[in-house]
């Protein structure tokens, strides 16, 4: 993950030229301005290789240093059955 918009542009490029291999995806500790933006980027990232056909490819592994995938418990258990997927 980055956290700079600069980069943005770059972290797209590099989603859509994926088509097998490792995506390695991190949250830092909080506090951070925005805690689900982190895992944005990962959740989007997935998505648009379902969509090309080489989710089954990609193995995607998501490195959060917090205690918990989300800091407000209801929204962790749709994002683990996200994240299951």
């Amino acid at each position: 993950s980055n956290y700079g918009a600069q980069l943005a542009p770059y972290t797209w490029e590099l989603v859509r030229a994926m088509k097998k291999g490792k995506a390695l995806f991190t949250q830092p500790p909080m506090p951070i301005k925005c805690a689900g933006a982190p895992q944005k980027a990962l959740y989007l990232s997935a998505d648009y290789w379902r969509q090309q056909g080489v989710l089954d490819k990609i193995d995607i592994t998501f490195c959060n240093s917090n205690p918990s995938l989300f800091g407000v418990p209801t929204y962790v258990p749709p994002l683990k059955e996200y994240m299951a997927k």
